[in-house]
């Protein structure tokens, strides 16, 4: 009897296909600048800016909760966000994305210090330098009402839970090329032997 419980102990720690299902326990996002929405509570709850350069009102340091808690995920689990940056035409072209998770109830659109997005941590930072954007003229500058010169970029961020570890990267154009890349264990966020 002995031998077939530690068969049966050795054959669970084989195949994990049938143990825990892989739920996550926190919240996954990152901090964003959303163009304002007054549709959005939290757009309204926090201060709006207007972006000298394009003129559009945005909210600063929202946290896109792109993938949420008690979700369970499959092998691979992926998540996009199309991101916008304005850069003046001296600035450097350069993208540094903040990621967060939290293992609290958490809202879209309201900034990362509103008291809905209480008890929110920072997993890490992925960044990338998109300077070659302009050095290869895959961009034309913009020109505002006051004739100031500036470049409006979008990207992508993509965040990529496989197994323990979260990968998120920044891609130009968004969904293609890899310009930056973090790998971040997330481990702690399932349940104790989940493969």
């Amino acid at each position: 009897m002995d031998t077939a419980v530690s068969r049966g102990g050795v054959l669970r720690a084989l195949n994990k296909d049938d143990g825990p299902h892989r739920k996550l326990r926190l919240n996954l996002g990152v901090c964003v600048t959303e163009q304002f929405n007054p549709k959005f509570e939290g757009h309204v709850a926090g201060p709006s800016f207007h972006h000298p350069l394009n003129g559009k009102e945005y909210v600063k340091e929202c946290i896109e909760w792109a993938i949420r808690k008690d979700r369970v995920l499959g092998e691979k689990t992926r998540a996009k966000i199309l991101m916008h940056r304005v850069f003046d035409v001296d600035e450097e072209m350069a993208a540094e994305e903040t990621l967060y998770f939290s293992d609290q109830m958490v809202y879209q659109h309201y900034r990362k210090d509103h008291w809905r997005n209480n008890g929110h941590r920072q997993a890490g930072i992925v960044a990338a330098d998109l300077e070659f954007i302009r050095e290869n003229d895959l961009i034309q500058p913009k020109v505002n009402e006051s004739g100031n010169e500036y470049y409006e970029v979008n990207y992508s961020l993509e965040l990529e839970v496989d197994g323990h570890n979260m990968k998120a990267s920044i891609r130009y154009p968004p969904g293609q090329q890899v310009q930056g890349v973090e790998q971040i264990c997330i481990a702690a966020a399932f349940k104790p032997g989940t493969k």
